[in-house]
């Protein structure tokens, strides 16, 4: 695993701190920051679990979930953009680290797969030998 993705996603979650302050002073703003407190810290707890943990599952596990949440995340910044809700200026930003993080987080998972299927292999062809 990545040992970069947990610092990265504490680091992400202080941004989005930061910005959903930014949003409108009405139900509008309350309700997507509130989705988005609650998936940036899922994010980062889950890569924490993930960190600590040495079953590959567990870890697997703990990885497709903070993907799921990051992907949240994308989602209203994304939303927030095209409404111009906020100043593009601030959401470029965060939609390029969510990007990146989301990249790292999936290239983990896939590593993870890939050496399983790569244990897998190993397996049948001794069996076959």
């Amino acid at each position: 695993m990545n040992i970069e993705i947990f610092g990265k996603s504490k680091n992400f979650a202080k941004q989005i701190v930061r910005f959903c302050p930014k949003l409108p002073d009405n139900n509008v703003g309350a309700v997507i920051s509130e989705d988005m407190l609650r998936a940036i810290s899922q994010t980062a707890l889950h890569c924490r679990a993930a960190e600590r943990t040495s079953a590959q599952d567990e870890i697997l596990s703990e990885l497709k979930k903070a993907l799921s949440c990051i992907d949240i995340i994308l989602f209203w910044l994304e939303i927030i953009d095209d409404m111009e809700i906020v100043i593009s200026k601030f959401v470029k930003p965060l939609i390029k680290e969510n990007k990146c993080l989301f990249s790292m987080i999936d290239a983990d998972i896939q590593s993870i797969l890939d050496a399983e299927k790569d244990t897998d292999n190993q397996r049948i062809q001794k069996i076959c030998e």
